[in-house]
């Protein structure tokens, strides 16, 4: 069965096959550096903590020879205020991209063309110009991909005498398709856990990380479901107590439903989900917090469909010149939402974490650097780094420490092929979503819980026929019978070709099966009757 996409042919050529490959598969980083001014309602700056950048979906926009990529980022900075105490900031920025390719001369770009960019802050570097202004550098590391409609039908010239017998293969290649939701939003209402306190409760920040657990596909959709996690830093403020509470950490979980149409998506497909925190408004009101939050989300599918193409032709009445060309096809592999736990101890020595240091929060990121796959396993292997907020005991003065820890995740894998081909794309996703750093005076104890969702993909390179000429007829003589030896290794295809006879005639003619592929092995001779 060929499910991909075909046009009526003309001639002696068959349907048109049009096939889905990538036509641009490249990383790139760019940088981006732009100043901002702090909002009057906000206090001047004393002291940087951390800047967080997160990268929204980007727009794209492709071309026969270029993909034009724009999107927003948005910097959540967190610092010490003038006035001691610690305050944030929400800054919007924007990205853009350009990004060359050249699609082969059988890509058919009139067809439409699929872009999506897959982009991570890469580097952060902050410098605070004036008491009010800050100048923020963002390195952005982004996999640009795109997607179009190849066709592998063969080009003929020249008239051929008899008949056309053609030989056609199938082969399984992977459909890989993208859709990106309109924001989505959610609300709640967190209550006071100390109702009766007299000093007024202030949110100082808030963040927040997507957990996509289960992704379902439909006709033309993927159905998402799975939670916002909400973190809120918070201090109550006593204008009588000279020193000042320690802030506090608040976290709650927002469930959600989406659909994310994507036009393609079916109930064979694997799907996979992710997201990203696009707009959070906090407001603190009378022993409760009022949380307005937006989302964007991202859904995935893919599968392998089988198609149809030439393998090879011939003329029954003429000579013919063939052509051959070898195509790198991809394989769909794994693609899964999960999650998992990474836990270690590492020594307070050495971590830039004193002593006498309060932990109030930590937040990470997490790098993949290499994916591999062995008995059924997909490997990742990567690092995850964790930027703790602390306060000193003694002077009450805010500082920061970063911490890195390897991590390691085994994930099933398709098991369904005696062999699978190696691993030659992917896209995966690690992501903290809550982070616990604790002291007990000579270690920390680092608990953090990761979202995964992650796609792995192969390569299966085929051959076709590329060309075909017909040249001058073939001489026979009716009804003469040649006795033809053919060699050991030699397939029926083979010898039908050679002696310009179709193949179920021959097939019949010396009393074998119609298999094309069948050897000649053991086959002392054949009769060919012209």
């Amino acid at each position: 069965m060929n499910d991909y996409l075909t046009l009526p042919g003309s001639g002696s050529s068959p349907a048109r096959l049009l096939v889905r490959i990538p036509l641009c598969d490249k990383t790139v980083s760019q940088e981006y550096t732009t100043d901002f001014t702090l909002p009057d309602y906000l206090p001047e700056i004393r002291k940087m903590l951390r800047v967080t950048p997160t990268v929204l979906p980007a727009e794209s926009y492709a071309t026969a020879s270029a993909i034009e990529y724009a999107g927003a980022i948005s910097y959540r900075v967190l610092y010490v205020g003038a006035d001691g105490a610690l305050h944030a900031a929400e800054l919007p920025g924007e990205y853009s991209l350009s990004v060359q390719m050249d699609p082969p001369d059988t890509c058919d770009t009139s067809m439409g063309i699929d872009a999506w960019l897959d982009a991570d802050p890469e580097l952060v570097i902050t410098r605070v110009l004036s008491p009010r202004k800050l100048g923020i550098r963002c390195r952005i590391k982004a996999h640009a991909r795109a997607i179009g409609w190849n066709s592998l039908e063969e080009t003929l010239s020249g008239a051929p005498n008899g008949t056309v017998e053609r030989l056609t293969g199938e082969t399984d290649a992977a459909v890989v398709l993208r859709g990106i939701s309109s924001p989505i939003a959610l609300s709640d209402e967190i209550l006071d856990g100390n109702p009766g306190a007299s000093a007024p409760l202030r949110v100082i920040s808030g963040d927040g990380r997507v957990l996509v657990s289960e992704a379902v596909p439909e006709k033309d959709r993927v159905n998402l479901r799975g939670e916002l996690l909400l973190k809120l830093l918070c201090v109550r403020e006593d204008p009588n107590d000279a020193v000042g509470a320690a802030p506090t950490v608040t976290q709650r979980r927002l469930p959600f439903t989406a659909a994310v149409e994507i036009e393609g998506a079916d109930r064979l497909c694997e799907a996979r989900g992710f997201g990203a925190l696009s707009k959070l408004a906090l407001t603190a009101d009378d022993g409760r917090i009022l949380a307005d939050a937006e989302i964007v989300l991202t859904a995935e599918c893919q599968k392998n469909k089988r198609f149809t193409f030439t393998r090879d032709l011939f003329s029954t009445g003429s000579e013919c010149r063939t052509a051959f060309g070898e195509i790198p096809l991809p394989f769909a592999l794994t693609m899964q939402n999960s999650n998992f736990t990474l836990s270690e101890a590492i020594p307070l020595e050495g971590s830039g974490i004193g002593f006498s240091d309060r932990i109030l929060d930590a937040v990470g990121e997490a790098t993949v650097e290499a994916v591999s796959q062995s008995g059924g396993k997909t490997v990742f292997t990567g690092t995850a780094q964790f930027h703790v907020l602390t306060e000193q005991e003694e002077t009450h003065e805010y500082g920061y420490a970063d911490l890195s820890l390897p991590f390691r995740y085994v994930a099933d894998t398709r098991s369904d092929l005696a062999e699978l081909p190696e691993i030659s794309d992917y896209d995966a996703r690690f992501e903290p979503l809550t982070v616990r750093v604790k002291s007990d005076g000579e270690r920390l104890a680092v608990d953090a819980e990761l979202s995964v969702s992650f796609r792995t993909a192969g390569s299966v390179r085929t051959q076709f026929l590329k060309e075909a000429k017909f040249g001058d007829a073939v001489k026979k003589t009716r009804g003469a019978i040649v006795l033809a030896y053919p060699a050991p290794d030699a397939t029926l295809w083979e010898a039908a070709k050679k002696y310009h006879v179709s193949l179920p005639t021959l097939a019949e003619q010396n009393a074998l099966e119609s298999d094309p592929d069948a050897s000649l092995n053991g086959v002392r001779y054949l009769l060919v009757q012209e």
